[in-house]
């Protein structure tokens, strides 16, 4: 019979799991999050009428050797298993649809003779899966004293947008606009899993958008994470500061990102650190 779940049977083989990992040799595939994934264990002279398989993902079983699935909502109809003959081999194969960032992980195949009784071969594979960061989620708020103390003085003319974004394993960074700007970061901060970042706006151009920065970049018409209208933003190019106001002399003491045409790419600048999170 096959492991069943919280068995004392299925401890018993979730505890050897890493055991097995370790000694069968794992090979490291990575994909992309939304990629369909293939992955091959090919066991040498073996007729897959004379075996059982039985596939772990971690410390769970997907696959049972009696041929029963234990998958769960998330991997339902996504996650498919097959074994057939290929010349004097045989070759499972683990089909992944739409892979996500929850199928990263240590997958083990167990090769049994017939009878389920007795393990003959292991093989293993981890699956990483790359994703980016974001979205982004923002909120403006009012200058608090130390920001009137330090920058503002008495202008009462600005507000700060505080972004929040999850990082992904890619290089990332926080981008934010308005209709005719990018707004200018007064900082952007790593903990390790999330980037925060507060940018100098107008209040009286209180649309904006932001999103995460990945791969290609972002600009103010594929800004789609965050909008705090619902207003379209028009794709031209526009300057980077807005002329004649405290916003200007803030240049001195934040960085600034390049405005975007259409078609281009705003990027951090060269100076300033771009996060990712480590795997």
């Amino acid at each position: 019979m096959g492991c069943v779940r919280n068995s004392e049977s299925c401890l018993i083989l979730a505890s050897l799991f890493l055991a097995q990992f370790l000694s069968a040799g794992s090979i490291k595939l990575t994909f992309k999050e939304g990629q369909d994934a293939l992955v091959e264990f090919t066991f040498r002279f073996v007729n897959p009428n004379d075996a059982a398989i039985e596939i772990w993902k971690d410390s769970s079983v997907l696959f049972d050797k009696t041929g029963e699935e234990n998958l769960n909502a998330q991997q339902a109809n996504r996650i498919k298993m097959s074994m057939h003959a290929k010349g004097v081999d045989s070759v499972v194969r683990l089909s992944i649809d739409n892979i996500t960032r929850e199928d990263d992980g240590a997958y083990l195949c167990v090769l049994y003779d017939r009878y389920g009784t007795t393990v003959l071969e292991t093989q293993s594979n981890y699956i990483s899966v790359d994703f980016p960061s974001g979205p982004a989620r923002c909120t403006s708020v009012a200058p608090s004293d130390f920001f009137h103390q330090n920058y503002l003085g008495s202008d009462e003319t600005l507000m700060i947008i505080s972004c929040l974004v999850t990082m992904g394993t890619e290089a990332s960074y926080i981008a934010c606009f308005n209709p005719d700007s990018t707004l200018l970061p007064l900082s952007i901060r790593s903990n390790g899993t999330h980037l925060r970042g507060m940018f100098w706006a107008k209040k009286d151009v209180p649309a904006f958008c932001c999103s995460a920065m990945f791969e290609n970049g972002v600009d103010k018409c594929n800004c789609m994470e965050y909008k705090s209208h619902k207003e379209e933003f028009l794709c031209s190019p526009f300057p980077t500061t807005i002329p004649n106001s405290q916003y200007d002399t803030l240049q001195s003491t934040a960085v600034s990102i390049p405005a975007c045409a259409p078609g281009a790419s705003a990027r951090p600048p060269a100076n300033q650190a771009i996060a990712s999170k480590g795997k």
